[in-house]
């Protein structure tokens, strides 16, 4: 339902947002996170505080102007 508008759309532009903007510690967080780990799961693996993971999240969302996981992975 989320990624049924997005399909057909262009894969990328100049001016969408890129992952290497993002931080050494985000970009972990975005490979788990795509990987399939669970905030939870991120926390444990990168020896951080699942709150600390969430927030991570967060910032990653926004980045990449998403509210879930599955318009991050369409993206």
């Amino acid at each position: 339902e989320q990624i049924a508008p997005l399909i057909g759309g262009s894969l990328a532009s100049c001016t969408a947002p890129s992952p290497g903007t993002l931080s050494p510690r985000r970009r972990q967080v975005l490979d788990l996170l795509l990987a399939g780990d669970s905030e939870k799961q991120i926390g444990a693996r990168l020896g951080i505080t699942r709150a600390t993971a969430h927030e991570h999240v967060s910032v990653i969302y926004r980045h990449f102007d998403v509210s879930s996981r599955a318009e991050l992975m369409a993206r």
